[in-house]
């Protein structure tokens, strides 16, 4: 029970940092219009940031983002490490 709980927080804190990378990945590479200037597009560096601030202040306004993220991708570690078992165990 124990191992499950860890993986679930692994798999969820994984998603969360996850979703970030994606977010700024896609944020430095496609622009971000800035806050103040909607003219200005940013990229690189200063795009990937306003790009996770954005993300950032969507998640606290929208308060179901980011707790799904977590549940989403606790689910999928535990049924990973569970599915990594079952197969360690096959084998043996």
């Amino acid at each position: 029970m124990m191992r499950s709980l860890v993986t679930a927080a692994i798999g969820g804190a994984g998603a969360i940092a996850l979703a970030f990378l994606i977010v700024a990945v896609v944020s430095a590479v496609g622009g971000v219009p800035t806050l103040f200037d909607p003219e200005r597009v940013v990229y690189g560096w200063e795009g990937a940031q306003y790009g996770m601030l954005l993300l950032a202040v969507i998640g606290a306004v929208k308060l179901w983002l980011f707790p799904a993220i977590f549940i989403v991708g606790a689910v999928v570690g535990v049924f990973v490490v569970r599915h990594r078992q079952r197969r360690a165990h096959r084998s043996q």
